[in-house]
């Protein structure tokens, strides 16, 4: 296994016991600590549709800040309302994990919401809450995060708080069960250097499901 490859596997097993997604009712028997999503899923998710995170500068105080966001929409094609409470995480290939609009200054998604012009874009607060059901209630917000690593090749972004799947795994090692929920993973490179964020190529590799 190459080095690349451990580190992204060591940086997955360490979010899925750190960061939680939505909590639902977990299954009786615990799994093993590789858990995959059901082909067949068994409980209820979101249509989630997203555009590729893009760079914005904004200004904050008295310098400019590099951000990146991700517009996205949710469509509840279930058979009941459901509470969308969105968990957005941003992992890069050098190992630093940043929760989206965590800490973020409003003038940030402020400047965002000028850029798209969509009236319909809510603030990542206003957005959490029970979604009805039909595309006549489709949701639309953003993700956003600090643009502080310089030298990422390679982001993943994991969607949590879309689906009602959950499941107990087992740590073989320590004998520790833990909950983990149905994620959606983006997967995006990052390539060249260019000088600076803006001119930045972000290309997108793909998209599954993950238990995390």
């Amino acid at each position: 296994m190459s080095k690349h490859s451990r580190q992204w596997m060591l940086l997955g097993m360490a979010m899925a016991v750190a960061i939680g997604g939505l909590i639902a009712q977990p299954t009786t028997e615990a799994r093993p600590l590789h858990a995959r999503p059901d082909v067949l899923p068994q409980s209820w998710n979101l249509t989630f549709t997203h555009d590729a995170p893009r760079p914005i500068p904004v200004r904050i105080g008295d310098r400019t800040q590099w951000f990146w966001y991700m517009t996205y929409k949710v469509v509840n094609e279930t058979d009941a309302d459901q509470l969308f409470v969105p968990n957005i995480v941003m992992a890069t290939n050098t190992g630093k994990i940043t929760i989206a609009n965590d800490d973020i200054p409003l003038d940030v998604f402020d400047a965002v919401k000028r850029r798209i012009d969509n009236p319909l874009l809510e603030s990542p607060n206003s957005v959490i809450g029970r979604i009805l059901r039909g595309p006549d209630y489709a949701r639309e917000s953003v993700a956003i995060w600090p643009a502080t690593e310089p030298e990422v090749s390679t982001i993943r972004i994991f969607v949590g708080g879309i689906s009602g799947e959950t499941a107990e795994v087992r740590n073989p090692r320590t004998n520790e069960t833990f909950l983990v929920t149905r994620t959606l993973m983006l997967t995006y490179d990052l390539p060249g250097k260019p000088d600076t964020i803006q001119f930045q190529p972000v290309v997108f590799e793909g998209r599954r499901w993950i238990m995390r």
